[in-house]
């Protein structure tokens, strides 16, 4: 009876075994397949050099739920995709299947961000018995201009790294979670990246790393070390990776962990005059400029058009007018209203290539955005106009583009122009 019982123990015991190995093996296939799903090969994008991207992720169990992935839309336009499905597993990563898909499909469509975002939103709640819900974060690079206009969905704002500044949080009035409410909209909002500008996204995993006497790694600790931190996106990566294993000693991940970094390249090397915001500083500024278009075209052909005007002409008389109305302005108006002991200074930044050119104006005086100043009717006669703003619709108008922000205290306007022929 004894041996008949031992038998059947240890034929339990083998079946158990069995099938542990089994799930195993079929957790393994799973692992392979989720991280198969997302961008591997790195570097990404060789032949663009205006593009350095790494992402990494590090599941709690074999399988998880949180995903980030990236793709070109057409030859300007870069997603970028960071997300965070609720819960753990294999039910997260089954949603999380869904959930990247959906994203990848209607981003890739064509429609603005918000719009895609509305729509994955009402597909994902249908038939959600289970009650999932995912946050999000996407942004969409112009990669001709650095425009970046992007979406969240109740997820961790990313940082935005700029050379001698700490690191800042893209903020945005937060969407609700996809997944959530079947009629959320969703608010496009967008920033402007300089040249070598880097966003770093991450899931809560990150901030969220316990060490084993439960205290969190946090906010305040990762902004401290990517302050100090150096190196191209991966190594961005691999070190804040790095820092949060060193913090948690030994202590089991409770969370998944993942990680996006993006760094753009656009303009060229910058070159800055910072002068004095005096009127009569203008023909330094004309010298500096004309200097760096020289430098910009010295390489490119600048044979005359049609109307006999050389590319470097051409470009200078654009470039240079949009300059003196800006400066002038700035001379005129940004520290007329201000104490004396008001630092009265602009300075210059000028990035450029052969084929194209940007220049961005920063001064510290009163917060003014030029472009929330209405266009003149220049329909209108002479003795009807109002007075003002013919300037700055010149400047628009004969730019390529433009950008104001805020920042710091400091009023940052941007203009930049391509060259065409």
């Amino acid at each position: 009876m004894m041996t008949v019982s031992l038998k059947e123990h240890i034929g339990s015991l083998s079946r158990m075994s069995a099938e542990r190995e089994r799930l195993a093996t079929e957790l393994n296939v799973a692992t392979q397949i989720q991280v198969s799903m997302l961008p591997c090969i790195f570097p990404a994008f060789p032949d663009r050099e205006e593009i350095d991207i790494f992402g990494a992720t590090h599941p709690a169990r074999e399988v998880g739920g949180d995903f980030y992935d990236f793709f070109l839309v057409d030859e300007k336009r870069l997603y970028i995709v960071i997300a965070d499905v609720s819960g753990k597993g294999i039910p997260a990563a089954l949603f999380m299947v869904v959930a990247k898909t959906l994203l990848k499909d209607n981003l890739s469509s064509g429609m603005p961000i918000e719009e895609a975002f509305s729509k994955v939103n009402r597909q994902l709640c249908e038939n959600n018995e289970a009650g999932m819900f995912v946050t999000a974060f996407s942004g969409c690079l112009d990669l001709v201009t650095g425009e970046f206009r992007y979406v969240n969905a109740g997820h961790n704002p990313p940082l935005l790294l700029r050379a001698d500044e700490k690191p800042s949080y893209i903020r945005a009035q937060s969407g609700f979670v996809l997944a959530g409410l079947p009629d959320t909209e969703y608010r496009a909002e967008k920033i402007l990246l300089q040249d070598q500008d880097m966003v770093f996204a991450y899931t809560d995993g990150v901030t969220e790393a316990q060490d084993v006497n439960g205290v969190l790694f946090g906010e305040g600790r990762m902004e401290k070390f990517l302050e100090k931190a150096v190196g191209n996106a991966e190594e961005i990566v691999n070190s804040v990776s790095e820092e949060a294993g060193r913090f948690m000693r030994g202590a089991e991940q409770a969370d998944d962990i993942t990680m996006l970094a993006l760094r753009f390249f656009s303009w060229g090397q910058k070159h800055v005059l910072k002068i004095k915001a005096e009127k009569e500083k203008l023909p330094v500024v004309k010298r500096f400029i004309d200097l760096q278009i020289a430098e910009c075209l010295k390489q490119r052909d600048t044979a005359s058009n049609e109307t006999g005007i050389s590319l470097k002409d051409n470009m200078r008389y654009w470039l240079q007018m949009a300059a003196e109305e800006i400066f002038i302005n700035i001379a005129s108006y940004a520290y007329k209203d201000l104490k004396a002991e008001t630092q009265g200074s602009v300075e210059i930044w000028f990035r450029g290539k052969a084929d194209r050119m940007k220049m961005t104006f920063i001064d510290k005086g009163i917060p003014y955005n030029p472009l929330e100043h209405p266009a003149p009717d220049i329909s209108a006669d002479t003795q009807d106009r109002t007075v003002g703003g013919l300037g700055i619709y010149i400047v628009r108008k004969s730019m390529d583009g433009a950008y104001y922000e805020y920042r710091n205290g400091k009023n940052v306007f941007t203009v930049w122009k391509y060259i065409s022929s």
